[in-house]
């Protein structure tokens, strides 16, 4: 019965695009965050990638992109430590 029936927004994507200068090294945080990047700027083939957890990182895959990294730890500790070690 829809009169039973009650929508309740508990999570809500607004996408906030803005024109960034190139750089060497990206991290995307989300499917959504890749979305409001790539409207205002581009990624060249040079670009090191870094996905913060596995969706985002099948996202970009699906999109055309190779993913240098993807992080486990959802953690600024545990990107940093990458960086560190690796780049």
């Amino acid at each position: 019965n829809k009169s039973r029936v009650f929508e309740v927004i508990v999570y809500k994507t607004i996408i906030n695009s803005s024109k960034i200068i190139p750089c060497d090294i990206y991290v995307f945080t989300s499917p959504s965050n890749v979305d409001g990047f790539l409207q205002k700027n581009d990624i060249t083939n040079q670009s090191i990638i870094i996905a913060w957890g596995t969706s985002t990182e099948k996202y970009l895959v699906k999109k055309g992109f190779k993913v240098r990294h993807t992080l486990n730890d959802s953690s600024v500790n545990s990107l940093l430590k990458y960086l560190q070690n690796n780049l």
